[in-house]
């Protein structure tokens, strides 16, 4: 290894020596540091490696710790997958431009409509700006998709795995600080770690606060050894030893930095401030639109045009916005947000924090998505609820005016907690200081209840507060179900999304037992709907010609079509289009014959030699076996043709099931297909299935159907 000398050993050298005269402070520190430098430059590992340019076109061979000193030089924006990108201050992407200026405009989107919301806009205005929101939305969002793609003028191969692990590493970030803190979650998988945790501790010049309850070296000691993964007697006596030799403010500090609900209980300073700022915030009444005048309290009579007004006036007093607290508890509530980071929150960042997301358990955050986290604040709001009953017994608002006050007051720290980090993100990833603003989280969604799916981006929730405005209805948020999707009908959605909100959104607690009748009882209705020949409940397919597919032998969907035009020559489906798609079980000549009769004569005999007869439909499964003949060798080869049957049939939008049809209807297996979205959510209570129907040789007739059983 060589000797010269080099910025990130040396950076891991000084760390090294702090944290060896904290264990050892006997010792020498310039023996010390000249030993480790010894060990490190000895030891450390220098791999080859390779790079592009996408610039320049340029590619070439290197290693690791000569990449380290260009970094240190050129100071780069450090990507998620190890992608090096120019900083905005050397040059700005046409990219980024162009994202801003669609970023502005969806600002203003959604600054309209909250607005229209709070001054009780025509909710036809609201609906708009709400999808002109989503679309904009789903136009900048499109740009990382299209940056991925070689077939586009902002194509670069590196782009966009660089975004998508980017995006891993920011909210990650945020996640491991919301568990540290929130939580008080957060394991050392080593001593190493552990002692680079404390070693950037103790670099914080901190001030003794007498109004702290001071920690003994002993509560310290076993804090830290239970956050250790791997708990041994050697790891315990170098946490004894360095706590041992710490000054008692930083054993202090450290305790409380990763103990939140200990700093509250444990010191009226801090508790009394929570009481002081939600006895301080003014909660007028909620008036109705007949009266609202007569009912004004006497200081506010005259001061409002519209009952509007007054009610954005109320809920700004009360605190109803997170972003936007009244004056009146603003000065206490930054004094206390300040006394919270300062003994709670430490600018420390892990290496493995997307290891940590995937594979280690959360208490704080309950789901994760693109870039948002839902926070579990039960316990915390269990934590406010308790200081203020024990200085005042009962609360001053009712219930929920008292939950919503208690959430945006630990909102506003959890804010201060992502910026912190997000700001910390970038100063790490080498991003200008004036551009590190485009990190950055906000209350947006008060969710009350939530169900999660055992599947990453799937889950219900009833959201009562979204971006400090109170909804006059709740919005159900059901993402990533099945039955939100475009092969379910509207009527067959509607009874879905209705009965998880009865059942699972609305309710107190979870009403399983009522759930499983409400799907018995839905499956009585189809059964009926269905026999009836309706097509409200029917799945929905989109409808192309068979030269629009690949292999359309393979498409049943292709041959529903077919079938419904042999019968119908009058009224074929129209190519592009979408219809119902209904089972049907014709799977033999004989069975077939039931039709005889009832159809046109031509129209019978056409579908018969189709479907049965002619070798080079799409009706006929071909099958080629080769067998060698032991005499001659000679390779002989024959082919078995099996007609598929009729396994369904495609009913137009705006037609009904033909009569002469429904007696060949796979009833049970449609019932159990147009349930089966709800699977996903009977999976999250472990509610068994039980499969019947029967397996043929050309299609899968099994399906599951819900039982009485309940396994836990």
């Amino acid at each position: 290894m060589r000797k010269e000398k080099i910025q990130l050993l040396e950076d891991y050298i000084r760390e090294m020596t702090s944290v060896m005269c904290l264990l050892y402070p006997e010792k020498d520190k310039k023996e010390m540091k000249k030993y480790i430098r010894e060990v490190v430059y000895t030891n450390a590992q220098n791999f080859p490696i390779e790079w592009d340019n996408s610039y320049t076109g340029d590619h070439g061979e290197s290693t690791f710790l000569a990449l380290t000193e260009w970094m240190q030089k050129r100071k780069p924006i450090i990507a998620g997958n190890a992608t090096l990108f120019c900083r905005q201050d050397e040059l700005l992407s046409p990219n980024s431009i162009m994202l801003d200026i669609e970023i502005g405009f969806r600002d203003k989107e959604k600054r309209d409509m909250f607005e229209g919301i709070r001054k009780g806009a025509d909710p036809y205005y609201i609906m708009m700006k709400d999808i002109a929101n989503t679309k904009l939305k789903a136009t900048i969002n499109s740009e990382y998709g299209i940056s991925g793609s070689p077939y586009s003028a902002f194509y670069d191969r590196w782009c966009a795995p660089a975004t998508t692990m980017t995006a891993q590493q920011v909210i990650s970030t945020v996640e491991q600080a919301f568990e540290t803190i929130l939580g008080s979650n957060y394991v050392f998988i080593s001593i190493n770690e552990l002692f680079d945790w404390i070693d950037l501790q103790l670099k914080e010049d901190v001030i003794e606060d007498d109004t702290i309850q001071p920690i003994t070296r002993e509560e310290l000691v076993e804090m830290l050894y239970k956050r250790m993964m791997k708990q041994t007697d050697s790891i315990h006596d170098l946490i004894q030893r360095a706590v041992a030799n710490m000054e008692q403010k930083y054993v202090t500090l450290l305790f409380y930095r990763l103990n939140l609900k200990e700093l509250v209980y444990r010191n009226p300073s801090v508790s009394d401030r929570i009481v002081q700022i939600i006895d301080s915030v003014k909660v007028y009444p909620v008036l109705e639109e007949d009266n609202w005048e007569a009912e004004m309290p006497e200081e506010l009579k005259g001061k409002f045009q519209t009952v509007n007004e007054y009610t954005i006036f109320r809920d700004q007093k009360a605190f109803m916005d997170p972003n936007n607290p009244p004056e009146e508890i603003l000065d206490r509530l930054q004094e206390l947000i300040g006394l919270l980071m300062y003994y709670v929150y430490a600018p420390y960042i892990s290496f493995d924090r997307v290891y940590r997301l995937r594979n280690f358990e959360r208490y704080a955050v309950s789901t994760i998505d693109t870039d948002s986290d839902f926070i579990i604040m039960d316990s915390l709001l269990e934590m406010v609820e308790k200081v203020y009953r024990k200085k005042k017994e009962t609360l001053p608002f009712d219930q929920m005016t008292f939950l919503f006050i208690s959430t945006n007051l630990i909102t506003a720290l959890i804010t201060e907690i992502a910026n912190k980090q997000l700001n910390l993100y970038g100063e790490h990833a080498g991003i200008p200081k004036e551009f590190r603003g485009y990190y950055k989280m906000k209350n947006e969604l008060l969710v009350l209840n939530m169900v999660l799916a055992k599947v990453k981006k799937r889950y219900l929730c009833k959201v009562v507060l979204r971006e400090g405005v109170m909804l006059k209805k709740p919005k159900y948020n059901i993402t990533g179900f099945e039955f939100r999707r475009a092969s379910s009908s509207d009527k067959t959605e509607k009874v879905f999304v209705d009965m998880c909100k009865n059942r699972l959104m609305d309710p107190d607690s979870i009403d399983i037992k009522g759930l499983i009748r409400d799907i018995k009882q839905v499956q009585a209705i189809i059964r009926k709907s269905i026999l009836d020949g309706e097509v409200d409940y029917l799945p929905i397919a989109s409808l192309k010609a068979a030269d629009a597919f690949a292999n359309p032998e393979r498409m049943k969907v292709v041959r529903a079509c077919m079938i419904w035009n042999y019968l119908n020559p009058q009224s074929q489906i129209q190519y592009p289009s979408k219809g119902h798609m209904m089972n049907l079980s014709i799977f033999t000549e004989e069975e077939l014959k039931a039709l005889k009769g009832k159809i046109d004569d031509p129209i019978y005999n056409t579908i018969r030699y189709e479907v049965f007869e002619n070798t080079n439909s799409y009706f006929m499964k071909r099958e080629v076996k080769q067998k060698v003949d032991k005499k001659t060798g000679e390779v002989i080869e024959t082919i078995k043709y099996t007609s598929k049957g009729i396994q369904a049939i495609v009913i137009p939008f705006g037609s009904r099931v033909p009569e002469y049809i429904l007696p060949f209807c796979d009833v049970n297996s449609m019932i159990n297909s147009i349930v089966s979205p709800m699977k996903s959510v009977l999976d999250i209570f472990n509610i068994p299935l039980q499969t019947e129907g029967k397996n043929r040789s050309v299609c899968n007739r099994q399906t599951s159907t819900i039982t009485n059983i309940l396994k836990f």
